[in-house]
């Protein structure tokens, strides 16, 4: 069995939630997950892929919070891998939103076929990756409102 190390981030900004849309080339199966991907041999630390990634995925430079609020562990049986995915509050700092820095030899770049912000309403209708990660969404959003309406 092979393991992969995923380091991702979080990025919520004016009520939005910055995701990036997947296409499998041969299902055709569609899929949104917040930026990020597997630790190559460049990446000194989990908060160095997580930049990395965002930025190939996105376009964005970004600070990253060290502290990861959300960790998921998958088998993935018919690849026999094992995942694990460490996400990451972070901001922006720099960059404009594309995925053209996506390199052509990196394995999703048969997958990845946009980057949006979405908001909650536009989330709740689309397939996620981490499933789990949309009831935070979810709840975040509701916590802001509740705590705008109250000030």
């Amino acid at each position: 069995m092979r393991h992969r190390v995923r380091a991702a981030a979080i990025i919520i900004d004016e009520a939005k939630l910055l995701l990036v849309k997947h296409i499998h080339p041969v299902t055709g199966e569609v899929w949104w997950v917040p930026p990020g991907g597997g630790m190559e041999a460049e990446d000194d630390s989990l908060i160095s892929c997580a930049k990395r990634e965002t930025w190939e995925e996105t376009g964005y430079h970004i600070d990253v919070d060290p502290n990861p609020v959300f960790v998921r562990e998958y088998l993935d049986r018919a690849a026999a891998v094992l995942h694990l995915e460490i996400y990451f509050p972070a901001r922006i700092t720099g960059g404009s939103l594309t995925i053209a820095n996506v390199p052509p030899e990196a394995e999703d770049i048969a997958y990845i076929v946009d980057a949006r912000w979405l908001s909650l309403s536009e989330v709740a209708g689309i397939q996620m990756y981490p499933e789990q990660l949309r009831h935070s969404f979810e709840l975040q959003q509701r916590t802001t409102y509740l705590g705008r309406q109250s000030s």
